[in-house]
């Protein structure tokens, strides 16, 4: 039996700038273990890629100052200095700057030639720095152990390219140029390094190598073997394989060279580190999917669009009634303190008001929207269709609480801008008779949260277009020209000041809440109602984003040439592996922070920021949540009294003593955290008008110095008297 081996005429090496000279017999490659790795450089802007090009075309040479190096924020890697400007062939410029570059290559040579080892040579040019020549950074390979080598992402404002050469072993060691038409391809794969099984205490370099293998249920890390172990230097079925580019240079020499180059998407951690690991996965093998805990597209619409939305405005109606009660006469006023307080309340009241019923119009709208396409039986029922399936016991019920929510008749009374007679008993009124148009009267009430959602899917074109913002009353407490698009109903989900209209959801533990509370968690059990009801759909599901990997995550790149064509007897080319990195995530202490601009929305009418989506989270501690809550509960009086001197200093709330938020269902909400930069502006006035009242006090007698007091026997001479 004849067992046939083919014979490997290629390999994967370093950048040839970097580690190849040129001579007379060819290419000669330095004899040192960093010459046979793919590079890694590093860049700090980002026109990282012409700058790149730049290099090569003008000094190629000078490739190693970019390899990347172990940096943090506190002592960054020094940017090389940019590339010259690429000039005409056969210029005098030209013609100096490669016999200059050929005598510095010389003279380097020959210095090594003579003592016999390593390229640390001594600068030759003034200004020159110690590990700033060509190749001198790859030698300083870093300790792990004291500051491990970390690729930041673009937003970091970071760039990192992988760049080796394909290298046919003939003389002058030619470069190797993939054959597009025999389907040969070049590109790199990320493999990870993690502790071997019962070895958690081994050395980095004796870490088991990992490929990673997307799939259909979910992205795999799929075991090779030993770091550095011959099985490494293959490829696993499916492996996600990244491209490379070839750029070309031109030598010293003038000869034609090629270097195959690829960004490292660094952006990619998070999924990388939220892969599945070969042994952690089912007894069948089969690719472990995402952890469960998420729920159907439709349930995450309705809390996106419904349920937080409502549970802002009862907040916001809390808020604002929290800032109602405060007191804040106005110091010199002519009018009454309690009068003065009664006028600024009444204003807040409408204020606030206006803009719950702007919010309340918008949610009930994506309430009607939800319900008509994902509960259409619901929806028909609620429009009373003649032509309507039978629903089920469940469905009823949700279609005779929408019914049953009722506003009360005291904040129907609250929110009406005409004045009425008498009281005509539910749900009509009868009105003085007014011309003005849009003036809401008691008419333009509506009683229950199944007419609302009729009415406002009805007003669905005027909310869309309308740019203007819901305003009543003037300053001065008149009445204003209403924009006709706006609704012509008015239905409040919060208040400042009586109950909002809130179902009576079965089955709801209230027992031990904060009005606030109660009403948020009637929220959250009609939205468990909703969802109980809506249909189970595999393809609709959207699992929550995976928490990731908490162990340190290693990784290597090996550049890979693919020949198909050539079948077993040539598989897949793996070059070594590159200095073992990290990938830092976008939140690192160690990460570089670049200049961030966030453009504000042009329209910001309500019709305007609805075209916005929805759909981002932040994510906080515990701790970090009831340090918000805490904060969020001073008012303008505690600012006011911590800068006033004795006896009126009072010292703000201890910010230390906060506890964690409270979370009944386990779920969370996003929450919109707003700094207002004029409160400095206030303080000062307020201050101002604080310090003028004490001098009015103090210096008010001051007039009643210049009087005349008549004095007995003491008489003045008449003029003119003889």
């Amino acid at each position: 039996m004849v067992a046939i081996h083919a014979r490997e005429t290629l390999r994967w090496l370093g950048p040839v700038p970097i580690w190849g000279r040129p001579t007379a017999a060819g290419l000669r490659i330095e004899d040192r273990p960093q010459a046979g790795q793919p590079a890694i450089l590093r860049f700090d802007h980002d026109e990282f890629m012409d700058e790149y090009l730049a290099t090569l075309n003008s000094e190629p040479e000078r490739l190693g100052e970019w390899l990347a190096q172990p940096e943090t924020w506190r002592a960054p890697m020094a940017a090389p200095r940019k590339a010259a400007r690429e000039v005409k062939e056969g210029s005098a410029v030209t013609f100096l700057m490669n016999k200059t570059r050929r005598l510095t290559e010389e003279l380097s040579i020959a210095r090594r030639t003579a003592r016999g080892r390593g390229i640390n040579l001594r600068p030759l040019k003034a200004g020159f720095k110690p590990g700033r020549e060509p190749g001198a950074a790859s030698l300083a390979v870093a300790d792990e152990a004291l500051l491990p080598l970390k690729l930041f992402q673009s937003t970091h404002k970071r760039h990192y390219l992988v760049t080796a050469s394909l290298i046919s072993n003939e003389a002058g060691l030619p470069d190797c140029e993939p054959d597009i038409r025999r389907r040969e391809q070049v590109g790199f794969v990320i493999r990870r390094l993690l502790p071997p099984p019962g070895g958690a205490d081994a050395a980095l370099k004796d870490w088991d190598e990992y490929a990673f293998v997307p799939g259909a249920r979910g992205d795999c890390w799929h075991r090779l073997g030993t770091h550095h172990a011959p099985c490494t230097r293959t490829l696993v079925a499916n492996e996600e394989k990244l491209p490379l580019f070839p750029v070309t240079f031109q030598n010293s020499c003038r000869g034609e060279r090629r270097l195959h180059t690829g960004v490292i998407p660094v952006s990619r951690r998070e999924a990388w580190m939220g892969a599945a690991i070969e042994g952690e996965l089912p007894a069948d093998g089969a690719v472990a999917a995402a952890p469960s805990g998420g729920s159907s597209l439709a349930s995450l619409l309705f809390q996106n669009n419904v349920v937080a939305p409502w549970r802002l405005l009862l907040e916001q109606a809390e808020f604002k009634k929290n800032a109602a009660a405060q007191v804040f006469p106005n110091f010199g006023s002519d009018a009454s303190d309690d009068s003065v307080t009664a006028a600024d309340r009444r204003r807040l009241l409408r204020t606030s008001r206006d803009e719950i019923q702007t919010g309340s119009w918008y949610v009930l709208l994506d309430f009607a929207r939800f319900l008509e396409k994902y509960l259409p039986d619901i929806w028909l029922a609620l429009a009373d269709v003649n032509q309507r399936p039978a629903l089920a016991d469940d469905e009823q019920a949700l279609v005779e609480l929408l019914r049953a929510t009722r506003l009360g008749r005291d904040l129907a009374s609250a929110i009406v801008t005409r004045p009425f007679w008498y009281w005509a008993g539910e749900p009509g009124w009868s009105v003085m008779p007014q011309p003005e148009p849009r003036r809401y009267s008691p008419l333009h009430v509506k009683w229950t949260l199944a007419e609302a959602l009729l009415a406002a899917r009805a007003a669905e074109a005027g909310l869309e277009a309308v740019e203007t913002m819901f305003t009543r009353y003037t300053d001065s407490g008149e009445l204003a020209a209403i924009d006709n698009q706006w609704p012509d109903f008015l239905f409040p989900l919060a208040d400042p000041e009586f109950s909002a209209p809130l179902p009576a959801v079965p089955d709801t533990e209230l027992a031990g809440l904060t009005a606030l509370e109660q009403a948020q968690t009637v929220v959250d059990g009609l939205a468990r109602l909703i969802e109980a009801l809506l249909p189970v759909e595999a393809e609709t599901a959207v699992d929550s984003v995976p928490a990731g990997d908490a162990r340190e995550g290693w990784f290597v790149v090996r550049c890979v040439y693919q020949r198909p064509s050539c079948g077993p007897l040539f598989p897949a080319l793996v070059s070594e592996p590159t200095q073992r990195f990290q990938l830092a995530p976008f939140f690192d202490p160690d990460a570089p922070a670049r200049p961030v601009r966030i453009p504000m929305p042009v329209d910001i009418s309500p019709a305007g920021l609805r075209k916005y989506q929805k759909n981002t989270g932040f994510v906080i501690s515990d701790m970090l949540c009831g340090k918000i809550k805490k904060m969020r509960r001073l008012s303008l009086a505690d600012l006011v009294l911590s800068v006033l001197p004795w006896p009126f200093h009072k010292d703000l709330p201890d910010m230390d003593k906060t506890a964690p938020c409270k979370d009944s269902d386990g779920g969370s909400l996003g929450m919109v955290c707003s700094l207002s930069i004029p409160i400095v502006t206030l303080c000062a006035l307020i201050l101002m008008m604080i310090v003028v009242a004490l001098f009015d006090l103090v210096f008010r007698w001051i007039p009643y110095l210049f009087t005349c007091l008549p004095i007995p026997g003491l008489k003045g001479k008449r003029g003119g008297d003889s």
